[in-house]
């Protein structure tokens, strides 16, 4: 299944079915104020905006540039089984998700708000500094690596491995160094998203 064929059903200011009326709304729900200013000003942004008012299911990968999604609403749950990936580029670019995230890996460079729990099979990832996550439940993955990305998280962080920043010389409690988690072959932290993408295995 394809990106635009998970979200065919979905509500969207492109097609139509989203209104600035509609749009406001979301706003309000997402409570970020500059989402009520690209609310006002939809028709001026490159990509579109989306609302799902259910679940979202999705057997394959899902990934927000497939269908040029900057603003994403799902009121349900968000179930991939392959790789759930969003972007960030001049827009906000702003997903959020009104119950729990669940994926095969994580790769998230925007802003990702989680009001539920974010549940992993293997790799969750976040990577670049205007982009952060907010996650109101709990994490559970094999590995958790932030690279210069904000990542809140209101439970508790129960990912196998959670890497410690590759800048500091001192390895919090809890973290572990990347030289000494067991990859399934040699990586470097450049090469992770690729990985990610070609559904290659990360972790042995």
């Amino acid at each position: 299944m394809s990106t635009e064929q998970a979200l065919a059903n979905a509500r969207s200011f492109r097609r139509g079915t989203l209104d600035q009326a509609a749009l406001l709304e979301m706003a309000d729900l997402c409570g970020a104020k500059d989402l009520r200013e690209m609310a006002e000003a939809m028709g001026d942004y490159d990509g579109d905006a989306f609302l799902v008012e259910g679940d979202l299911i999705v057997d394959g990968n899902f990934r927000t540039r497939d269908v040029e999604a900057i603003w994403l609403v799902v009121r349900g749950n968000v179930v991939v089984s392959g790789l759930y990936e969003d972007t960030c580029n001049d827009a906000p670019d702003f997903v959020w998700i009104g119950g729990h995230l669940q994926a095969g890996d994580v790769l998230t460079a925007g802003r990702l708000v989680v009001k539920g729990d974010v549940r992993v099979t293997n790799c969750f990832v976040g990577d670049y500094n205007d982009g952060r996550c907010d996650i109101a439940g709990s994490v559970d993955a094999k590995l958790f690596a932030m690279f210069d990305h904000s990542c809140r998280i209101k439970g508790e962080n129960r990912a196998a491995y959670q890497v410690a920043d590759i800048r500091s010389d001192e390895i919090p409690q809890g973290q572990t160094r990347w030289a000494d988690l067991p990859f399934a072959a040699a990586i470097e932290p450049n090469d992770l998203k690729a990985r990610l993408r070609q559904r290659l295995q990360v972790l042995r």
